[in-house]
């Protein structure tokens, strides 16, 4: 009698242990990563669970804003290639979780009859366009839209990217502004035939306004003609009391929090933040 192994039938086993081994953390975050083992990704969602767990207990509000965010509101979440795309120093750059994979999963959205690539930025002043151009050496497939109501730095603005001369504005403000120059983001959405859209990647500094805009960041949940944002470069600015229900919502909504920097000025009043959206399931600890 031989007792001897099938190689075809072990290889096989061997593959498939292999995948399965990878699954969970390609399913929890929309197939945003598929290099992480099962083993790693537990110990991300533990890290995560504790961290929320010591928000809640341990909250402080501080004037200094730097102490305020870093007391309050660390990274939770380590991002296997996390890189600074834009240049090293001064404005202009971003720290982005995993750029390389964006391609590849709007690719695959695209091909399960989704749309494509689309990155969206906004910025009181375009920096000319130094993100932009050296993201597009990354994920040269993406169609990437500048929104700034301040005229651009450089002329002319490179070829890849779309300039609209608006910033934008939170819906709950229909008071005195100029609504040529700031739009919500529904707005652009239809503006843009971008409505129910998967938006890849945001990167947004509005300067102040962003405890007000977030609630219409999160609309895709609700809204169908609303944009879902798979990930987040946030700006904040100044620790208001509305700072503490900017990151409630942002986490009520899936987002974890994978980058926490002083701004380019280092004065620690301004913070630039890094959000990236994960499945519910993902939270369930």
């Amino acid at each position: 009698m031989s007792y001897g192994f099938n190689s075809a039938l072990m290889d096989a086993l061997s593959y498939s242990l292999h995948f399965s081994d990878y699954t969970t953390a390609s399913d929890q975050s929309f197939h945003f990563f598929r290099d992480i083992p099962q083993s790693k990704w537990y110990l991300l969602q533990k890290r995560v669970h504790k961290i929320r767990a010591k928000q809640k207990k341990n909250h402080k509000q501080y004037k200094d804003p730097g102490k305020f965010y870093q007391h309050n509101y660390p990274a939770e979440f380590t991002c296997p290639h996390e890189e600074r795309v834009g240049g090293a120093k001064g404005a202009g750059g971003k720290w982005l979780c995993n750029p390389q994979n964006i391609e590849r999963t709007s690719e695959a959205r695209l091909n399960s009859q989704g749309n494509g690539c689309i990155v969206y930025t906004s910025s009181a002043s375009t920096n000319a366009f130094q993100f932009e151009i050296e993201l597009l050496k990354i994920i040269p497939s993406c169609e990437i839209h500048v929104f700034s109501p301040t005229a651009p730095d450089v002329s002319p603005i490179p070829s890849q990217v779309n300039y609209h001369p608006w910033g934008f504005r939170a819906s709950s403000n229909n008071g005195n502004v100029d609504k040529a120059r700031f739009k919500t983001l529904i707005e652009t959405t239809e503006l843009l035939g971008h409505e129910g859209y998967t938006i890849d990647l945001l990167s947004l500094d509005a300067q102040g306004l962003e405890f007000d805009i977030v609630h219409d960041l999160l609309l895709g949940d609700y809204l169908q003609n609303a944009p879902i944002f798979m990930q987040m470069l946030i700006q904040v600015h100044g620790a208001p009391a509305k700072a503490t229900s900017f990151f409630l919502a942002i986490q009520d909504h899936g987002y974890i929090t994978f980058h926490k920097s002083p701004g380019d000025a280092g004065t620690g009043i301004e913070q630039d933040y890094g959000f990236l959206k994960l499945s519910k399931e993902f939270f369930n600890v």
